[in-house]
């Protein structure tokens, strides 16, 4: 028993190094010397997840996230274990609940962005596809591809404004975080 119990406080702090890592990414000044630690440590793990087609949506890759789900669910595997019994609705609970908070984090994120870019189209009308900057440009290219492929799901196809795109893909993105929420508290409140 203690060495499940072992096995699960390795598996959480190596899910708190891999986290690290990731955050490292975004901002390999700041980190310098820590951020190559990290890497050495957590990349070949995270690497694994990484490109994979299903997790992948545009320039989003969602495999760095599905990594740490997974090592959340190992924990709390053992963790289970070590405690001396494990069921598979414990199994399904270890595993629903990080893949919900990152799913759910996500949405939220992206409907942020959204939000985002149609106030700014609606402030910047002139130019409805590209606002100044390097970084914006960036920022513009990633949230135009995603609210393209979701709003083209709507409108089968059709030509439609870029500013439509943004409001119908926002809508989207609320509605599936209501409908997440609903079923997770139908889950946990079983």
């Amino acid at each position: 028993m203690v060495i499940f119990k072992f096995i699960s406080t390795l598996l959480s702090i190596y899910l708190l190094l891999c986290f690290l890592r990731i955050i490292s990414t975004f901002a390999r000044r700041t980190f310098g010397r820590v951020a190559e630690i990290l890497g050495i440590i957590c990349d070949p793990y995270i690497d694994r997840f990484c490109g994979i087609k299903i997790f992948c949506f545009g320039r989003f890759d969602l495999g760095p996230a599905i990594s740490l789900c997974v090592l959340q669910l190992l924990s709390r595997i053992f963790l289970s274990l070590s405690r001396g019994y494990i069921s598979p609705l414990m199994i399904a609970e270890s595993f629903i609940e990080p893949v919900y908070s990152i799913v759910s984090s996500i949405l939220f994120f992206l409907t942020i962005l959204f939000v985002i870019r149609l106030v700014l189209l609606i402030l910047r009308p002139q130019n409805p596809r590209r606002i100044p900057g390097f970084l914006e440009n960036q920022f513009d290219i990633s949230v135009a591809f995603l609210a393209h492929k979701i709003s083209q799901f709507f409108t089968r196809g059709n030509p439609i404004t870029y500013k439509s795109e943004l409001i119908i893909s926002t809508a989207v993105l609320i509605i599936i975080q209501i409908i997440l929420n609903l079923v997770f508290l139908f889950f946990i409140s079983r």
